[in-house]
C-alpha cells in the first residue's frame, strides 16, 4: 500500500461495493474499512512530509467522494 497511494480510487470502489452488496459480506466490508483507512494514513504522512502528490491525491479523493450518487459530503471552503 506504501509503495502504491493511487490505489486509493480502487480501495473506495471496493468498500462501497461491499457496503451496498444484496448480502453483505461483514468480513470483506471489515477489510475494506481497514485497508482504505490504512491507505488514508499512509497518504497523510506523505503529505506531512511535503510531498506535492499527496495533496493531490487527497484532493481527488475528495472530489471523488463528493460526486458519488447519494453523497452527503459537501466540499469545505479553503
Amino acid at each position: 500500500m506504501e509503495a502504491r497511494p493511487q490505489s486509493l480510487p480502487l480501495l473506495l470502489d471496493a468498500a462501497v461495493a461491499a457496503i451496498t452488496a444484496g448480502v453483505r459480506d461483514e468480513e470483506l466490508v471489515t477489510a475494506c474499512r481497514w485497508l482504505l483507512a490504512n491507505q488514508l494514513e499512509l497518504i497523510r504522512y506523505r503529505l506531512e512530509r511535503g510531498h506535492d502528490c499527496a495533496r493531490a491525491m487527497l484532493d481527488a479523493h475528495v472530489e471523488q467522494m463528493i460526486a458519488r450518487p447519494g453523497s452527503q459530503i459537501r466540499p469545505v471552503p479553503r
